[in-house]
């Protein structure tokens, strides 16, 4: 990191060049090298100068890229939150660069002494954006003994705003780093003043656009300002000037767009953030900006599902029955979530939000109908604005969805779905021909070809399982039509191979059981059929407010990972399986050839299909060799062909056998080999020099799940809650689960 060093508002370089006293001999020389020398520290002074104004460029336009919240849905109307140019406004405001290392030239007290007041102030403004909160305070003291603490408390700290219209408060809010510098500015500047730009932000909103800034939320919103230059703690100074705003008028301020810091966190897609302000502030879900658009308009617009679901999560709880839900609501322009979704072609936002409306077996698939065909103030549908907005994989998945709640509308109530008229006819053939055989995106869909650059995959193919069942058919067909020839005994050649057959017919029954099981066997989703998931949804809330205390002893130690859309804490080795739309316990993969994803209870059924389908392919290579060499020139090339087709497959299913043999016996699954990385508990600190580091630090591999080979495999096949929970985990698990929690704990 460059260092810079600081004189009031004057710019040194640290390292002086050409420091050695001239030769007396060569007085000559020594002036011209003297000249030289200045001439180059004059140079490096300049340049350290553009420097550090060119990093205070880029962290302003960063600022205002940040803040300028407005966004042209590009279709007859704007939403103009203080953007004129119609940009992204949802792009993730990212952390403030890093810049250089400020340090000063003189001791502080030497400092006040030969600079101005308002070059003094001047460096206080550039430490507080990029500094040390350290050096700063050194200099407001040392001033304060120079200059008398009342006259540098009242006239000399800078509590106007600068030239940009913004206060040090509002930077200090930027600073998650550090909350001593929210704390100190705050004695000096109101919490409620606003940006003198065109946002009219305060500085909770200049927060809110901030990731991880939860303790200065938490400051701002809990603590009551002291008077001008008062000490934290000390009794209110009614004699200065203080703010009036409470922390809940604070947290429902509106900007110049309407914007308040729910809406702004929203808008930034800080899912951590928006939980943070509903669940531990109570904000309001039902604010609205200018343009009528609430945080969940803004999550869709965004197209952040983690959002969506923290926010329709959150409503339910709060709102009344009967009340319009904010992800049906229409704003200003008469767009519903759904629509502002479509036109910036997040698929899987618009999918949630038809999937959450609809509900358990689309018992409201009529509310989703009418958003479909809903029609904002410009005539378009959610269809009409992904196709405007050349969105072809959004439109047809929005296409797709309204050709078939069409047909559940049409069919509830029924009792049946045989048509009941021509109309009903009708309908079905064009859902059958126009929505999967002639669909183009369904069949990509159906075979696992990525349908889209805007979403990822949010359905597992279709394909790949309907093919592993085909070939298990197909196989049993070739065993007994051309081994076993049951149709044709006489054109047996292989009844003496009895002991093969058997194995073959075993094997075979075997295979299908186990698919069976693995396709039907709940994986672990922690949902409501989880007997421990009050325990889940208990520590979310916890974890939740424990984001911003910076006073618990526990408050560094690692937090558990927040799941915003099941809205629980995932425990340890669980993953969220987008498929499914849950969380799975010990989650693997999620495989295709099976239909289900690999998770904690089927994983052994998952072991135990390959170990059987891979014998069985042996046996069939077996078996075919035999059947040829005794064929001879009888042999049909047609018959050879699907018999090393079929044998061929032994490839794949050796190779995933060998893999997750290797998984087995270290006890991981396919997700933690393929990120390990990641994973902080399989990593220790460590001295040594042949472990692993990342970001500089030390670390070395340790499997805490490790139990031995044996103890491994019983552990995989005979799953409990100790299989993905650390001891300390499960002592706090069975601490807070009931009597029928814990013995359902063991459910296999």
């Amino acid at each position: 990191m460059e260092e810079i060093t600081l004189t009031g508002g004057t710019l040194l370089p640290t390292n002086k060049v050409g420091s050695g006293a001239a030769s007396p001999s060569n007085s000559n020389n020594a002036a011209t090298l003297q000249q030289q020398q200045q001439l180059q520290q004059q140079q490096q002074q300049l340049l350290q100068q553009q420097r550090l104004q060119q990093f205070m460029m880029q962290q302003q336009q960063q600022h205002a890229q940040g803040h300028s919240h407005g966004h042209s849905h590009s279709h007859g109307h704007q939403h103009n939150h203080g953007a004129a140019s119609g940009g992204a406004c949802c792009a993730n405001h990212a952390p403030a660069p890093v810049g250089p290392r400020i340090a000063l030239k003189e001791a502080p007290a030497d400092l006040v002494r030969n600079q101005s007041p308002e070059e003094l102030v001047k460096a206080l403004r550039i430490l507080t954006k990029m500094g040390d909160y350290t050096l700063m305070t050194d200099i407001v003291q040392a001033w304060k003994e120079f200059k008398g603490a009342d006259w540098v408390e009242h006239e000399g700290l800078p509590k106007d705003a600068d030239d940009e219209g913004h206060t040090l408060l509002h930077w200090a809010a930027k600073r998650t780093d550090d909350l001593r510098f929210v704390q100190f500015w705050a004695r000096y500047i109101p919490l409620d003043v606003r940006t003198k730009d065109a946002t009219a932000m305060t500085a909770l909103h200049w927060a809110a656009t901030e990731p991880n800034s939860f303790a200065i939320l938490q400051y701002l919103l809990t603590t009551t300002p002291s008077g001008s230059g008062s000490k934290e703690g000390d009794p209110v100074n009614t004699t200065t000037t203080t703010t009036t705003t409470t922390p809940q008028q604070l947290l429902h301020a509106r900007d110049a767009s309407g914007c308040t810091p729910l809406l702004l966190a929203a808008q930034h897609g800080h899912v951590e953030t928006v939980a943070y302000l509903v669940h531990q502030h109570h904000a309001r879900l039902d604010d609205l900006d200018d343009s009528g658009d609430s945080a969940t308009h803004w999550a869709a617009y965004k197209g952040s599902a983690a959002v969506l679901g923290l926010l329709a999560y959150y409503e339910k709880q709060q709102a009344d029955t009967g009340t319009l839900s904010m992800l049906q609501r229409p704003d200003a322009y008469g767009q519903t979530p759904l629509h502002l979704a479509a036109l910036r072609g997040h698929s899987s936002a618009c999918q949630y939000i038809m999937r959450h409306i609809a509900g358990p077996r689309n018992q409201h698939a009529k509310d989703v109908m009418h958003l479909l065909t809903l029609k904002d103030k410009n005539g378009r549908t959610p269809y009409d604005l992904a196709m405007h907005k050349k969105k072809p994989h959004t439109a047809a998945v929005l296409q797709q969805a309204q050709r078939g709640f069409a047909w559940i509308t049409s069919r509830s109530g029924a009792g049946s779905m045989i048509p009941r008229n021509q109309q009903d006819a009708k309908l079905l053939v064009q859902t059958l021909l126009v929505d999967w055989l002639c669909n183009a995106h369904q069949w990509r869909q159906w075979m696992g070809i990525p349908t889209g650059v805007d979403d990822p995959m949010d359905v597992a193919p279709s394909f790949p399982n309907y093919y592993v069942k085909a070939q298990i058919l197909a196989n049993i067909w070739f065993t007994y039509s051309v081994y076993i020839p049951l149709f044709n005994l006489g054109q047996g050649v292989m009844w003496d191979c009895t002991v093969f057959h058997i194995v073959q017919a075993f094997l075979t029954m075997t295979i299908i059981f186990t698919l069976y099981k693995t396709q039907t066997t709940n994986p672990g989703r922690l949902d409501d059929s989880c007997p421990e998931i009050g325990h889940w949804r208990k520590l979310y809330g916890e974890t939740l407010a424990s984001y911003a205390d910076t006073t618990d002893a526990d408050a560094k130690q690692i937090k558990p990972q927040l799941c915003h859309t099941c809205h629980i804490a995932r425990p340890t080795r669980s993953k969220h399986d987008r498929s499914t739309g849950a969380c799975v316990l010990l989650f693997d993969h999620n495989c295709p050839f099976v239909g289900n994803t690999i998770g904690l209870y089927n994983y052994k059924w998952f072991f135990m299909f390959l170990v059987a389908l891979t014998w069985y392919l042996v046996n069939h290579t077996i078996l075919l060799c035999i059947y040829a060499s005794r064929q001879g020139k009888n042999l049909s090339l047609l018959t050879l062909g699907l018999g090393i087709y079929f044998a061929v497959h032994i490839l794949m299913a050796g190779a995933m056998l060998i893999y997750h043999t290797q998984l087995t016996l270290g006890n991981m699954t396919t997700n933690e080999h393929m990120n390990v990385q990641r994973y902080d508990y399989f990593w220790t600190k460590s001295n040594s020099n042949t472990s692993t580091s990342e970001g500089g630090v030390p670390r070395k591999f340790r499997n805490p799940f490790h139990r031995g080979l044996i103890g491994n495999f019983v552990d995989r096949f005979q799953p409990s809650h100790s299989s993905y929970m650390l001891p300390e985990q499960q002592e706090s698990l069975l601490s807070g689960a009931g009597g029928d929690e814990r013995r359902g704990l063991e459910m296999v």
